[in-house]
């Protein structure tokens, strides 16, 4: 039964063979059929009864063109897969050139803030060195007060003397005491010194910028955008490697 398949095929070799010549066949048209020939050569031992009908019926039928009309799909599909691909990586290409743009355009945005801070950076030396002034200022001024006061009781007890001056010395300390509680009844608020410098050096703070013009909220938002822009540029970069 080999013998007899392989003769079969043997004939439809010679087909294409006096095909070819006679011009009805093209060259990878033969090529084709002839490997789907070879598929259907056995061995002895490789033929088994219950597939001689299914080989006999598929060299008798014409499954050659059957063949080509497969190898043409393929083809056809290969070729319309190689142009999706081209489509895919030319709109990749397009989106690579759209970050690349929004990424030089960010670096452009980022520079300019840059700038923008260091110009407010300059301004604000300046208003922050007359600020410290002010504010040195009154710390020398509270000192001097209190230093002026205590040396004025040294100078009564001596100028005085002790005799006269002792019943003095418990009152003077209590001054301050005195003026405490005053100003926590008529203000409903305790005096905290620390608090106290606090809020002067923001009233210096406010008082200095207001006077020229410097607008303290624009550094702030500036430096926040700064922050801000440097962490969608890195981003950018890590999407684009």
């Amino acid at each position: 039964m080999s013998k007899v398949l392989n003769e079969s095929v043997g004939e439809k070799y010679s087909e294409l063979q006096e095909q070819f010549k006679q011009g009805k066949l093209t060259e990878e048209q033969v090529k084709s059929r002839i490997i789907d020939l070879r598929k259907q050569v056995r061995k002895p031992e490789e033929v088994k009864s219950d597939i001689i009908k299914d080989i006999l019926n598929v060299i008798t039928e014409d499954t050659l063109e059957k063949f080509i009309e497969e190898q043409n799909h393929f083809k056809i599909k290969a070729k319309d897969q190689k142009e999706e691909n081209i489509k895919l990586k030319e709109e990749l290409n397009v989106k690579k050139d759209i970050e690349k743009q929004f990424l030089k355009t960010k670096k452009e945005v980022l520079e300019q803030k840059i700038k923008l801070l260091d110009t407010l950076n300059l301004q604000k030396q300046p208003l922050d060195s007359e600020i410290q002034r002010k504010y040195s200022n009154l710390k020398i001024l509270i000192i001097t007060l209190v230093i002026i006061y205590f040396s004025l009781l040294l100078f009564s007890i001596y100028y005085f003397s002790w005799n006269t001056m002792e019943q003095y010395t418990f009152i003077f300390p209590l001054l301050p005491l005195i003026i405490s509680l005053i100003y926590l009844i008529w203000k409903e608020k305790s005096i905290n010194p620390i608090k106290y410098m606090k809020n002067q050096k923001n009233i210096y703070l406010i008082k200095t910028y207001e006077k020229f013009n410097f607008k303290i909220l624009k550094l702030t938002v500036t430096e926040k955008e700064i922050e801000t822009l440097k962490i969608e540029i890195e981003k950018i970069e890590n999407a684009c490697r």
